[in-house]
């Protein structure tokens, strides 16, 4: 049976029936924690993506699921180019499994979302497009500010625009001890926390 220790942590973008899907994927990851691509992250991402389906016509359910695969097959922290394409292929493994369900149109654009995400193009299409940016709105963990160009939503967009331009990494320390130092990203809404704001530790199975 599957179950969730005690969380200490905010669950609650999650719904109670996509829990144990993400145990799952969860279970397989290789990354260890803290990492900067596991679950924290992932629901950061899901945050940012319901955020943008407020204001585009996005399929929400790709988009919930886009969170959960799009970096569940990371092998290294850094370089690892075949990530998107991994991901792609474990939620064509888990879809065959019966562990979720979605038809085949709508299966493609998921599948197409994990496969682009890193370093994809911007997109017209507005659920790969929403997919995209909750992604890339997140790079303030890694002390990156998203660039407008490289986003897809008007709303992404205008939001990147109005961010903070000081860089979030101060020089004498590394990406995680700095971001642990912050409190939170001046972000407004869109769910973009950091170390210590928002922690998803789900214990494998």
């Amino acid at each position: 049976m599957i179950s969730l220790p005690e969380p200490a942590y905010d669950l609650s973008p999650l719904r109670p029936g996509e829990i144990p899907l993400w145990q799952l994927v969860i279970a397989q990851f290789r990354l260890p924690e803290p990492t900067d691509h596991g679950a924290s992250h992932w629901i950061t991402v899901l945050r940012n993506g319901m955020e943008l389906c407020r204001h585009h016509p996005a399929d929400e359910e790709i988009v919930r699921l886009f969170a959960l695969f799009h970096d569940s097959c990371r092998h290294d922290e850094y370089a690892d180019p075949g990530h998107g394409p991994r991901g792609a292929q474990l939620a064509i493994d888990f879809r065959q499994a019966g562990h979720f369900h979605l038809d085949d149109p709508r299966m493609e654009l998921l599948v197409t979302a994990c496969r682009i995400h890193n370093g994809g193009m911007p997109q017209s299409d507005p659920t790969l497009a929403v997919c995209l940016d909750a992604d890339r709105l997140d790079l303030g963990r890694v002390g990156i500010t998203p660039d407008p160009l490289r986003l897809s939503t008007s709303t992404a967009k205008a939001f990147a625009n109005d961010l903070n331009p000081t860089p979030l990494l101060i020089h004498g320390g590394s990406a995680r001890q700095e971001r642990e130092k912050a409190t939170v990203l001046p972000w407004n809404g869109l769910g973009v926390f950091v170390d210590g704001i928002l922690h998803v530790k789900i214990q494998p199975l």
